[in-house]
Parts: structure tokens; sequence; C-alpha cells
């Protein structure tokens, strides 16, 4: 299954898992990243590929459209795109973690409020034009 994004590098499989304890939240991000051929080449050749994940708050389904609001972010990392190149399936397996604080995820104002939590994953090849963006499922943390 292709996650929701449109463009030459594919963004697979992502899914997005919340893990409350106490006042923090561990969130985790897993999906597989699917280069062409063509980015193979790029990659060959000098380009190197970057990942961005924002955890994003989201009270309606027009999140797509843009209204949406980034709560924390993962550190942009360069994908280890060799590691694709030595699978004969172009793929690369990635599985991010990390910890914040409750109060950081609080998107709803008042408390007591459920949030409604997902993950925009961005695949961007440094100095070409094309990029691949996804999102994960939702996941709601009670208020």
């Amino acid at each position: 299954m292709i996650c929701e994004g449109d463009s030459m590098a594919e963004i697979l499989d992502c899914t997005l898992k919340l893990i409350t304890e106490g006042t923090k939240v561990t969130v985790n991000v897993k999906y597989i990243a699917r280069f062409s051929p063509l980015e193979m080449f790029f990659y060959e050749n000098g380009a190197r590929f970057f990942e961005a994940i924002n955890i994003v708050g989201m009270d309606s389904s027009d999140v797509l459209s843009g209204n949406f609001k980034v709560l924390a972010y993962f550190p942009t990392t360069e994908l280890p795109v060799l590691e694709a190149i030595n699978s004969s399936t172009r793929r690369l397996n990635r599985d991010r973690t990390m910890v914040v604080d409750r109060a950081k995820l609080q998107e709803d104002t008042n408390l007591g409020d459920e949030d409604e939590i997902r993950c925009r994953i961005t695949i961007s090849p440094l100095y070409l034009p094309a990029e691949a963006t996804a999102w994960t499922n939702q996941e709601i943390l009670l208020g």
C-alpha cells in the first residue's frame, strides 16, 4: 500500500504508534522508502536525499489541504540510500522513534480533549526538484 502522496519516490506502509507514559509520549514512525532507478542513478552520482517527519495535530479531515499544526518534529536526517541500492527491491526500511513531552502534543485548547495526531513524512532530494510526501495513520491521545 502506498501512503497518501504522489511523486517520484514512494513512501510505503506508513504507521504511527504513540505510547504515553506519565508526562512523556513515545512517538514511533515506520515506513518504507522506495527509490526509482533514476533516483538511484542520481544518488550514485552525488545526489543526497533527506527525511523530514513532522508530528501534526489535526481536528478535521482537511489536514491534507494544509490546515494542520506542526506540534513537534524529528531531526531532519540524510537517508542511507546506499542500503536501498544494495537491495534488490530498491527499498529502505525506516523506523524512527523519539520521546516528547505530552504537553507538546496538546493540540486542543481544553484539557481533557482528545488530540488527533498524524505524522507527515517528506523525502527531499538535495538539488533536485521532486520530493515525496506521505501521511501516517491518525492516532488519538486521550486528553
